[in-house]
């Protein structure tokens, strides 16, 4: 997948949620993961083929694709550009201030198009 492609999944895939994908820690607090118990997928979660092994764990997105290569492959990341694309799209979806109780936010939409200026897309 090339980046406009990566892009517009994601934004499909974040604007068509109604909550973000997490679960409690020990002690409440929320833990965004890349595939929820409810069957929700964060960002990069959106990417992740089903069944994939990677959707079950919980690690950052850069140690994802240092564990994960052909996940590196799939997403065509050849530079630490292409990585800080991926981690800036999950850090839409991971920062609270992008939700409210109808889904993503202005903030989160602003966020989205400033992905698209950033990265020229």
């Amino acid at each position: 997948m090339n980046k406009q492609a990566i892009f517009e999944t994601v934004k499909n895939h974040l604007l068509s949620m109604d909550k973000r994908s997490y679960v409690e820690d020990n002690t409440g607090f929320p833990v965004c993961v890349y595939l929820d118990p409810d069957g929700r997928k964060c960002a990069i979660g959106a990417l992740i083929p089903d069944g994939h092994p990677a959707q079950q764990v919980r690690m950052s997105v850069t140690t994802l694709l240092e564990q994960y290569s052909d996940l590196e492959q799939l997403w065509q990341v050849e530079t630490e550009e292409d990585k800080n694309f991926l981690c800036t799209l999950q850090r839409v979806h991971d920062y609270k201030g992008h939700w409210d109780d109808k889904g993503l936010n202005a903030k989160g939409i602003q966020m989205l198009n400033d992905i698209v200026d950033e990265f020229n897309l």
